[in-house]
């Protein structure tokens, strides 16, 4: 058999070869199920005889050596349902990958308790996984953490949230930055003409917010390059979901005082003040959020939410986890920083949103 180049092959060629359609091909390639035995093994022969670059997959098979990946996210607790969307990204990407002797764990962590999270690194190190992939949302103990990966060279991938210059090989997630501005720009298109606009941050107090502050930063910076922040006067309210009384004491008395025309509420929590406005019977204030989650989109429907900015979490999880395996089990260079889309959700396209997920 004369051996093609790299540059040469496409997946037509290796069917071609071995007398198969280009689907189980592709199957074989990406490790999914549906391929007789003696298919793929005819299949893997041809791509260590030609030498492509799947032969590392090949070998993979043929090893006894088991890869294992850690995956660290907080839980779903608190009626936040966000984090059980990267767990199906996590289901798919195992699906794939389980066929060439690589298995996932997934440790999950109290959001609210750093300790929570030290005590999961800690059992992660002791363990030494061959690669992690995490959201490092306390500032202190995930620079520690980093700092017990590196020393046993155990490569690592940020999700969600970035930390800069941490050595991480990739980092899945949104450009915090343009999305807070596209929410400036769609704020925009609301606005009468004048009045108050309120950046609402409803978070915990103790996590690391980022990407939360660096939504805010582009929302202002939409305003401040344009000339309708002329007749706008933007708040800020904080709000420290560790009190019990929080939401609710906090919109009362920022309410009573302000007419506000437009609400950003830069995280998934956009749910907790459209449930303060139900209540109070709140109407005509245009609201931007994040996150498809349940009750984000019960609101959306509703019209108590106008907007929700999408991240795509299943496919930042799935991505992360595909890459971390390119990078440690096939040895291939790999894409640092990959920005998710930034989708504009509204009542009238959700029902695609959600039919997409169904399928």
């Amino acid at each position: 058999m004369t051996p093609l180049k790299d540059e040469q092959l496409r997946i037509r060629d290796i069917a071609k070869l071995a007398n198969v359609s280009t689907g189980t091909v592709d199957r074989v390639l990406h490790g999914r199920p549906g391929v007789k035995q003696e298919t793929k093994e005819e299949i893997l022969k041809i791509l260590e005889e030609i030498n492509y670059i799947p032969n590392l997959m090949a070998k993979t098979l043929a090893s006894k050596k088991t890869t294992r990946f850690v995956v660290l996210i907080p839980d779903s607790k608190d009626a936040n349902s966000y984090w059980t969307q990267p767990v199906l990204g996590i289901h798919q990407a195992v699906e794939e990958i389980s066929n060439f002797r690589t298995v996932i764990d997934l440790y999950t962590f109290d959001d609210s308790l750093e300790e929570s999270f030290a005590e999961m690194t800690e059992k992660i190190i002791n363990e030494e996984p061959d690669g992690v992939i995490f959201c490092p949302v306390f500032h202190k103990a995930s620079q520690a953490f980093i700092k017990e990966l590196k020393k046993l060279e155990i490569p690592f991938v940020f999700i969600d949230t970035d930390l800069k210059n941490s050595s991480n090989i990739a980092y899945f997630g949104q450009d915090a930055f343009k999305s807070g501005y596209l929410a400036g720009k769609l704020m925009s298109y609301g606005l009468k003409g004048s009045g108050e606009l309120l950046i609402l941050k409803q978070v915990n107090s103790l996590l690391i917010s980022r990407h939360v502050e660096n939504r805010e930063k582009g929302f202002r910076e939409f305003f401040e390059s344009h000339d309708v922040s002329k007749n706008y006067k933007i708040f800020d309210l904080d709000i420290d979901l560790l009190d019990m009384t929080e939401p609710q004491k906090s919109l009362k008395t920022f309410f009573s005082r302000h007419k506000v025309e437009g609400i950003f509420v830069p995280n998934s929590r956009a749910f907790k003040l459209a449930q303060y406005m139900q209540k109070q019977d709140i109407k005509d204030t245009l609201v931007i959020g994040y996150d498809l989650i349940p009750d984000n989109i019960k609101y959306l429907e509703s019209g108590i939410i106008s907007f929700l900015i999408g991240q795509r979490p299943e496919e930042q999880a799935y991505k992360a986890i595909k890459s971390l395996f390119d990078y440690t089990v096939l040895n291939k260079e790999i894409k640092k920083l990959n920005y998710s889309p930034i989708d504009i959700i509204t009542k009238e396209n959700i029902g695609f949103y959600k039919e997409f997920r169904n399928e």
